[in-house]
């Protein structure tokens, strides 16, 4: 065999021993996206607000305070565990706003509301307002604020209405001291507070023995009679004539209830400073003559009762 022929031979046998497959160039990736921590929302359904579940109004409390409750369910696409922060204001949305300064009469503010128990994208909040007697008789919206991890936030807010409070505070007694048969008194000055959130006058008439139309002011222990007609106890209203009358002037008789009297000029705003001790009051001014041995024969301590009833002014 030729030299040329061999060399073509041994190309074609090395050929046939490799093997044949597909020869393939590349690279990998990965691939990355961020999806931002979504906005929090307040089921607007879910809020209530109330002092006693159930309450279709809200009802204060003579001279003193109740716990307002605002309640919400709270949804964070991201996990209930991602609220970080329930804010809310509690307001009078004729004379106020979300945004409004706090004062008693009409706004109230809680920026820490109370956070339940994460339920996947939900959870429960709870805001809580200590409200004064005095806050206005209108519509009042508790405006609500979830804020989640992110600083992403949501509000909504729901309305209530405030019931009108009418009530007054008196001290507990009128005491006259020791007098004697034909004596009168000095004057004695009543003070009458308006506990409750709006501008009252007031109604008066007076009794004893228990019955509302006695005609006797007071029952006493001792003597024929035990009793001071309606007749010898006198007040007046006008509280800047208190120092310049007597018995004997310008005092209007203490009634019984079947013929009670509506004092229209007696004016006891509804309370408007925040300050402790600026409730709003007047006063009413009362004298007692002991009746003498011939018109009534009485002795011992002698009791009675003077009612006062608030109406709206």
């Amino acid at each position: 065999m030729k030299k040329r022929e061999i060399l073509l031979f041994a190309v074609l046998l090395m050929a046939s021993m490799i093997p044949l497959f597909n020869i393939v160039a590349g690279d990998t990736l990965d691939t990355i996206v961020t999806v931002s921590n979504l906005d929090p929302f307040i089921l607007r359904d879910s809020m209530e607000i109330f002092i006693n579940v159930g309450d279709a109004d809200l009802t204060l409390l003579e001279n003193a305070t109740v716990e307002i409750k605002c309640n919400a369910t709270v949804n964070d696409p991201n996990g209930g565990g991602d609220i970080s922060v329930v804010n809310a204001t509690l307001y009078d949305h004729i004379n106020s706003n979300s945004q409004s300064g706090d004062d008693n009469n009409d706004h109230y503010t809680n920026s820490s509301c109370s956070i339940g128990d994460v339920s996947g994208s939900i959870v429960g909040v709870e805001c809580i307002f200590v409200v004064q007697y005095y806050a206005n008789n209108q519509t009042w919206s508790c405006n609500m604020t979830a804020i989640d991890t992110a600083d992403n936030q949501n509000s909504t807010y729901a309305n209530k209405t405030m019931n009108s409070l009418l009530a007054l505070n008196v001290p507990a007694t009128i005491n006259y001291g020791t007098l004697n048969p034909g004596d009168t008194s000095a004057v004695n000055n009543s003070n009458v507070t308006n506990t409750g959130n709006r501008n009252l006058n007031i109604k008066i008439y007076g009794y004893a023995n228990n019955a509302t139309n006695s005609p006797n002011a007071m029952n006493c222990t001792g003597g024929v009679d035990k009793n001071i007609s309606l007749y010898f106890m006198r007040y007046n209203v006008t509280a800047a004539a208190c120092n310049f009358l007597s018995w004997l002037g310008n005092y209007t008789n203490l009634t019984n209830i079947s013929n009670e009297i509506t004092w229209t000029q007696f004016d006891i705003a509804q309370r408007t400073i925040d300050t402790a001790g600026a409730q709003t009051r007047n006063y009413t001014c009362w004298v007692l003559k002991i009746p003498t041995a011939g018109e009534s024969d009485i002795s011992g301590t002698c009791k009675g009762i003077v009612s006062f009833t608030a109406l709206l002014a």
